[in-house]
């Protein structure tokens, strides 16, 4: 991507993107306000427009999320988590930093190309079905009591979680779902496909998928969890899109109606219809 000034609202001085957004966004945030990022950022001319949010799991554990989306048709074309450790400006600046590296090298990598592999994916959808690998929802517990092994209740919640993705996605007519039932899980072992670093799209490919599905449940506390989906090219790995929701409910049957609200108003939402 050329010069960052000319192109994201969110960094570019001399468009003073703050009254445009006090006057469309005044009351809720800006990832949450349905597109109208994209009205803005078309009246301050920007190319594209960034959204970036910091979600602090504990003082300790942080994520920042970033979403960047075209500003002529809304679509996403490029979506990552970066999580990071510390609550401090060190910290923070750390994983900034690493956001610029992430953008830098996705640049790099396709030089001049005009439209990022998600627009390629989009005008797929739009013709056949995409075909989705989606793996068994994961646990990542840091509550008090937290354990690496999901109890049988909690197991059971998983299941009800990665069933429900299963079904919308099939259901919405874009995706085919790829059975990971003969998934070569070996590269995830002792640290799940959240943090395999890639792996889920290379075992997703040779499953014969286009694009695969990891779904992570975070339980912070015994009241509070978060739900994430992070939609990936089993071709190249890129990440297409991330999206996490909360959960202010001590009850696992919760989760899945979390899957839910994410197809419904993210996954499925960020799509044209076929």
């Amino acid at each position: 991507m050329k010069s960052p000034r000319r192109n994201f609202i969110v960094l570019c001085q001399e468009t003073s993107p703050e009254p445009a957004v006090a006057a469309v966004n005044s009351g809720t945030y800006l990832r949450r306000c349905n597109g109208c990022e994209i009205g803005i950022a078309n009246r301050l001319g920007a190319q594209y427009v960034l959204i970036g949010w910091i979600y602090k799991v504990s003082t300790l554990v942080l994520t920042l999320h970033v979403d960047i989306k075209d500003a002529a048709t809304g679509k996403p074309v490029y979506a990552r988590v970066f999580d990071f450790r510390g609550d401090n400006e060190p910290a923070y600046a750390h994983a900034v930093k690493t956001l610029v590296r992430s953008l830098s090298d996705e640049s790099r990598a396709q030089p001049g190309a005009k439209r990022p592999p998600v627009d390629q994916v989009a005008q797929q959808a739009a013709t056949t079905p995409i075909k989705i690998a989606v793996f068994d929802f994961e646990l990542e517990d840091f509550s008090a009591a937290g354990t690496t092994v999901p109890g049988p209740n909690e197991a059971k919640y998983l299941a009800q979680a990665t069933d429900e993705a299963k079904r919308m996605l099939a259901e919405s007519g874009r995706y085919s779902i790829v059975s990971t039932a003969a998934a070569d899980l070996g590269a995830a072992q002792g640290h799940g496909l959240r943090n395999c670093r890639g792996c889920d799209a290379a075992i997703a490919a040779k499953l014969g998928a286009d694009q695969d599905m990891v779904g992570v449940v975070t339980k912070i506390s015994a009241t509070e969890y978060t739900v994430t989906v992070q939609v990936s090219d089993a071709r190249n790995g890129a990440v297409i899109e991330t999206f996490t929701t909360s959960l202010r409910i001590g009850a696992g049957y919760s989760w899945a109606r979390g899957v839910t609200w994410l197809m419904k108003n993210r996954v499925l939402a960020s799509r044209e219809k076929p």
